[in-house]
């Protein structure tokens, strides 16, 4: 029992950085977005901000994974405690 809970506490670290790197990642995908250059077409603002929300959405999708984990993490340790 002591070692599934050390793997879901790694998982919910993990997770939470990746949700983090993946919005820093759309952060910039965002500023290359808007800040205008000379060479950027309509297809390159496209993906950019395509880009963007998929980066976002992944990051949701992570946090949420996270918290998943961590309430599974808490039943855990409560169940352990009684």
């Amino acid at each position: 029992m002591k070692n599934y809970m050390k793997i879901l506490k790694g998982k919910v670290e993990d997770y939470q950085r990746f949700a983090y790197v993946l919005l820093a990642v759309s952060g910039f995908l965002y500023f290359g977005a808007v800040i205008p250059a000379i060479e950027k077409t309509a297809m390159v603002q496209v993906l950019l901000m395509t880009g963007t929300i998929v980066f976002i959405a992944a990051a949701t999708v992570c946090l949420f994974y996270a918290k998943h984990c961590k309430r599974i993490l808490n039943r855990l340790e409560e169940d352990e405690n009684i």
